[in-house]
């Protein structure tokens, strides 16, 4: 019997940007690849935006014309954890927490946001998977792309903030401060050559050392993701 990974096809990343958190906390974010101008997000919905919507948004305008339907993908371990302990903090002190705060909360809030701003109604999905969140998003965009949709785009968006004070001890392995965005594509299994590399299960790192390094072919081998 054949599996549907026996058969599947590999996924190539046609382009790619990344926003990274810097290690110092009074630091600057920095850009990289194709990420949208903030300028891009109307002003309105700028100033509700935290930098964890603000960023998943940018790097999806950035990868997708306006011409364009996108179904994105996100995979995030821990999504916006900021802004779900300031509501924790709030409902302690007894004090009702913002309503645009909680809607943001939300893991696929920033992918509902850039929809809303391209005036988009295709699909977006969510994933958390604990340490293999990485490899679920992954799948899942794989499996999204298997539908064929004349002119659709497929997205795929990891990201990963800086954890509060609080929760850092609860997860010291694991690697934060990085979003990245992939416009991905299928090709035909075992058409992608090149000497492969893992990508691990402790966050989003050894993706943007190998986007950088100019690898662009993704393929699952076994029970994992590699990039080539």
């Amino acid at each position: 019997m054949t599996t549907a990974f026996e058969t599947a096809t590999d996924l190539k990343i046609a382009d790619w940007c990344a926003i990274c958190w810097p290690e110092q906390a009074d630091g600057s974010l920095t850009e990289e690849g194709r990420v949208a101008n903030a300028g891009a997000l109307p002003a309105g919905i700028r100033r509700r935006l935290g930098v964890f919507e603000r960023s998943i948004v940018r790097c999806v305008l950035g990868l997708v014309a306006a011409d364009e339907r996108s179904r994105v993908t996100l995979g995030s371990r821990f999504g916006n954890l900021g802004s779900a302990a300031t509501i924790l903090e709030s409902l302690a002190a007894h004090s009702p927490p913002s309503p645009t705060l909680f809607s943001h909360s939300v893991l696929n809030a920033g992918c509902g946001v850039a929809n809303q701003i391209r005036k988009d109604r295709s699909s977006h999905t969510a994933v958390s998977a604990g340490p293999r969140t990485l490899h679920g998003a992954m799948t899942e965009a794989w499996l999204q792309s298997a539908d064929q949709v004349c002119g659709m785009v497929d997205i795929l968006v990891l990201i990963d903030a800086p954890l509060p004070v609080s929760y850092v001890a609860l997860e010291a392995d694991w690697q934060f401060g990085t979003c990245i965005g992939m416009r991905v594509e299928r090709a035909p299994s075992g058409s992608l050559s090149g000497p492969a590399s893992g990508l691990g299960e402790r966050g989003f790192g050894a993706l943007l050392t190998a986007l950088r390094a100019g690898k662009r072919n993704l393929a699952f081998t076994g029970r994992d993701w590699t990039i080539a």
